[in-house]
């Protein structure tokens, strides 16, 4: 009697609306009739009024937050309000009293159907995880534990398809915290299911077309792969996990996944593969994201040879020449030229395949197969890598040129995984993998062909064969470089074809993206190893940011290299940055040797002949009884990758130590000075480009390759910026020329500033707080810029002449302003003359008419062949300035970026000037108050120069 008699209640309450008054005395009744009635018992008494009953009393507590609608108003104050919401929580507390059974569970999910709000089923789903999450451990023991299973089965699967991401995400949190007190049964038989259903989805949608309500198909199969993911990180618990001192050891974790992994996963392999793989092609974002993720998890679960395999798989998916996709074998996959760059590792020569060739995998899934490599070269070991190399640079570098954006910057990314790994092998991966991006390349501008003033031709030989960048070394010509990019033999193919896939700006500007993560990486490592951190203003971003307690225990897991102690001959003059190693020219290559060059050579080491930091290392000896002389000493901690980099190509550390791979390294490297030099070349072919996207990314890296070569090789470096500032070639026009000084001027900027950034971050620190020998270095870089900024500073000074481009002479004023400031023995000789024409320069800015083009210059055009390219100066893409406006605007612009970059360099400028030239600085710095009030650090600059002017002693 008393369960009909709730029944009824319960009715009753379903069907009153719109009275308060009525509503409260059935919630009252219905919470009375419930105490001490089993309320399932006889449910098929109300079974259809169940759903209902729990959609209504969700709806009348939590349908507030929605607001009502303007038919069905209703004036409540909050005090009848409050009191109908406590009354509803009083019936969910009853709810969530009862025991977990198949009736309840499938009112819930059809509840969830019948609410139109996303909050109400927000909080259903809410809800219902708590009470599951008190009462899981009913689930096995109910009286219909099979339909008690398919029905949390189906409940779970609803609340992952909610339409809401809110709700999803809330689901699969619910999800994960049941799972904590959920048998391995139950878990296995929830992943079978949701796999099932993702692939009746799929093929739903294969087999009926996209309806209104199938639009949001996706939301159901994010909702799907994130529960997944929570699923097989809980079969952690009941899996043969390994001890502590397993997990801490990472030989020993490796070979503890390699022997097994989780069976049940590794069971479902195929077939979650199968779906993961069409999740990565999916045009949604989000989907690819979780698809990924969920990929992830799998992975981490399973043997490591499972990871190999789905790399050669993705590989096979992204392959473009053969037919693992189901294509026929292109013909041009037969006439495509290889390079090969070491011992088995062969580069594809991208100047042979033309686009028309290429059968790219469609933007969406070519993205979503890229971030699943990402995670997967993340797990892989180096030298697994090292052995996959060959493939691996093939199809990066042609997916460098895919039409979709994303995909290019997704595809120079894994070019930054290969190079940021820290393990065994790593460094050999690292020199390879730059010089397999940089080999591809040749110079298809005419400023680079004639720029050189080679007086014969070289011999027939392959690049790899005779390192042509060996010409650059500190004792021979920088003009005979140009020999072997001229060379056309059999032997050496043409690099540039008509329609070839190198000539496409998408490819190039793919490459630069790639250049910049990669460079980035390097001058951060050296920054963090030689300061103990990376100041903001020394930082270059990249995609993985590491702390400084991750990178410093990442190089506890250095590489497995030995310096050698035993005795060999080097020049009289060699120090920290010559290029002693460069392998030996090919025969009857006339070298023309540069005065410049020689004069480089004898310059004095401008750092100490044994560094105070590997001064205190004592080594160890090794009696293994292989080797014949000489000891072996694992490489310090504290050494960067580029002085690797330095002791690989053999270049001179602590008077005959020389640091080099293990002997059991089979791999031959181009000297990364070659490489680097490559790089500068077609950085600067990309700058005088058409194209805004290359002239943006060539000046973007342009400062990351000077700080790579300042620390690396300083004579290549000072012979790049004597090729770009101070040599005049036969057969180069005037065009290219003073293009060329532009970028050399560019370079000349980034080195002076970031020399003075470094020394003035040192000066700040205390000894103990950066490596002991940081000091000596920077100062040993500083007084060698300073030694080779006279001969420069005529270059830098000749874009302040009348006709030259607003930007040129924004840049050229940034470096005197800082040779003035920090190297006044240098400025000393021309300080009248300068300070007269940076004080007219400045003048000239605010007379421009609105309509007045301030820059006629020769460099507005380059020569290629018989056609003649526009290139207009102030489009020449900078962070720093970034116009392209001519006119009173645009220098309005110039002057105000340069104002900002140069501002707190106006005091200390001042001081060096005399009191004639104060005078006349004086209208400049007021004019520069009226102009850009709102510069607040520029204003307090301003005005202390105006300080010292004013208060000059009579």
């Amino acid at each position: 009697m008393g369960r009909g008699a709730l029944v009824s209640a319960i009715e009753g309450l379903i069907q009153c609306k719109e009275n308060s008054e009525t509503e409260k005395k059935l919630v009252n009744e219905v919470l009375s009739l419930w105490d001490g009635i089993d309320i399932f018992g006889h449910v098929n008494q109300f079974e259809q009024s169940l759903p209902r009953f729990v959609s209504f009393t969700f709806e009348r507590r939590y349908g507030w937050t929605d607001g009502l609608d303007d038919t069905n108003k209703q004036k409540w104050d909050e005090r009848e309000r409050k009191i109908i919401n406590d009354a509803h929580e009083q019936i969910h507390v009853k709810l969530c009293g009862e025991k977990v059974n198949n009736w309840l569970i499938d009112a819930y999910t059809d509840a969830i159907g019948m609410c139109a709000k996303p909050i109400v089923r927000q909080k259903i789903v809410n809800h219902v995880y708590g009470w599951l999450e008190q009462q899981v451990s009913f689930i096995a023991s109910s009286p219909n534990q099979a339909d008690t299973i398919h029905s949390f089965h189906k409940f779970v699967i609803c609340s992952l398809s909610d339409v809401w991401s809110a709700t999803r995400k809330i689901s699969a949190g619910g999800l994960e915290k049941l799972s904590y007190n959920s048998s391995a049964e139950l878990i296995e038989g929830l992943i079978s299911n949701m796999l099932e259903y993702y692939d009746g989805m799929v093929q739903g949608a294969c087999e009926q077309e996209v309806t209104q309500d199938s639009k949001d198909v996706w939301k159901s199969k994010e909702g799907i792969l994130l529960g997944l993911t929570v699923l097989m990180k809980a079969l952690d618990r009941f899996s043969n996990s390994p001890s502590a001192s397993v997990v801490d050891n990472p030989a020993k974790r490796e070979h503890a996944l390699e022997s097994g992994g989780h069976t049940f996963l590794s069971m479902q392999g195929a077939r979650l593969k199968h779906i993961l793989y069409r999740a990565l092609a999916h045009p949604q974002l989000s989907v690819r994201e979780c698809a990924t993720n969920t990929f992830s998890a799998f992975l981490s679960r399973v043997a490591v040879q499972e990871t190999e395999t789905c790399l050669e798989e993705v590989m096979c998916k992204l392959s473009l020449f053969n037919d693992c996709r189901g294509r026929t074998k292109s013909e041009s996959a037969v006439s495509c030229r290889y390079s090969e760059i070491s011992s088995g590792i062969r580069v594809l020569d991208v100047a042979s395949v033309k686009p028309n060739e290429l059968e790219f995998v469609e933007a969406f899934e070519a993205q979503g197969l890229l971030s699943l490599v990402a995670d997967l070269l993340e797990r892989l070991s180096s030298a697994h890598l090292l052995s996959q190399l060959g493939t691996l640079l093939e199809t990066f570098s042609l997916y460098l040129a895919h039409p979709a954006s994303t995909v290019r910057q997704a595809c120079s990314s894994l070019f930054f995984q290969l190079a940021a790994k820290s393990d065994a092998g790593s460094i050999s991966l690292q020199r390879l993998v730059l010089q397999g991006l940089s080999e591809s390349w040749k110079s298809k501008n005419e400023m680079t062909f004639s720029s050189y003033d080679a007086e014969s031709s070289p011999p027939s030989e392959s690049r790899a064969g005779c390192n042509f960048m060996d010409s650059f070394s500190p004792t021979s010509s920088l003009d005979a470089a140009s020999a072997l990019h001229a060379c056309m033999s059999e032997e050496t193919p043409v690099r540039l074809q008509n329609g070839s896939v190198s000539t496409t700006w998408e490819w190039r500007e793919g490459r630069l993206l790639a250049y910049e993560l990669i460079l980035g990486h390097f001058v951060n490592d050296h920054t963090m190893q030689l300061l103990r951190c990376i100041p903001s203003m020394l930082f270059s971003p990249s995609p993985k940011k590491m702390t400084p307690d991750e990178r410093l225990c990442a190089s506890d897991q250095m590489r497995d290299l030995s310096l050698d102690l035993s005795g060999r001959a080097h020049p009289p003059h060699s120090n920290l940055f010559s290029d002693s190693s460069s392998p030996s020219r090919p025969k009857n290559f006339q070298e023309s040797v540069d005065e410049d060059c020689v004069a480089a050579q004898a310059t004095p080491a401008p750092f100490p002949a044994r560094s105070p930091r590997r001064k205190s290392l004592t080594p160890p000896p090794v009696n293994d009884g292989n080797q014949a002389a000489g000891q072996s000493r694992k490489m310090p901690r504290e050494a960067s990758l580029i002085e690797m980099f330095r002791c690989m190509d053999g270049l001179e550390g602590d008077g005959g130590i020389y640091l080099q791979l293990s002997e059991t390294s089979s791999h031959c490297f181009e000297p990364l000075a070659n490489v680097l030099t490559r790089i500068f070349e077609d950085v600067l072919d990309c700058i005088a480009d058409e194209r805004w996207e290359l002239r943006r990314m060539g000046v973007q890296i342009l400062p990351l390759l000077c700080v790579m070569l300042m620390w690396f090789d300083l004579h290549r470096l000072e012979a790049i910026l004597r090729f770009c500032l101070t040599r005049t070639s036969k057969g180069t026009s005037m065009n290219s020329q003073s293009l060329r000084r532009f970028i050399g001027t560019l370079a000349v900027r980034e080195i002076v500033k970031k020399v003075d950034q470094y020394k003035e971050f040192v000066a700040s620190q205390s000894n103990c707080l950066v490596r002991k020998d940081a000091s000596a270095l920077i100062e040993g870089i500083s007084s060698w810029i300073e030694t080779l900024l006279p001969e420069l500073m005529p270059s830098v000074e000749s874009f302040l002449e009348d006709g030259m481009p607003l930007k040129a002479g924004a840049v050229s004023m940034e470096v005197m302003m800082i040779v003035h400031t920090r190297f006044p023995a240098v400025a000393a000789a021309r300080q009248q003359h300068n300070v007269r024409a940076m004080i007219v320069w400045f003048s000239s800015l605010s007379k421009l008419s609105p309509g007045e083009d301030p820059a006629a210059s020769p460099i507005r055009i380059i020569q290629r062949g018989p056609e003649a390219v526009v290139l207009e100066p102030l489009k020449i893409s900078s962070p720093l300035f970034a116009s392209t406006r001519t006119g009173k605007r645009a220098a309005e612009k110039v002057e105000k970026a340069l104002l900002i970059s140069i501002s707190s360099m106006l005091p200390d400028f001042i001081a060096t000037c005399s009191i004639d030239q104060m005078l006349c600085l004086s209208s400049t710095l007021s004019q520069f108050l009226k102009n850009y009030p709102e510069e607040l650090n520029v204003e307090l600059n301003v005005v202390e120069a105006m300080h010292r002017i004013i208060h000059l002693p009579l």
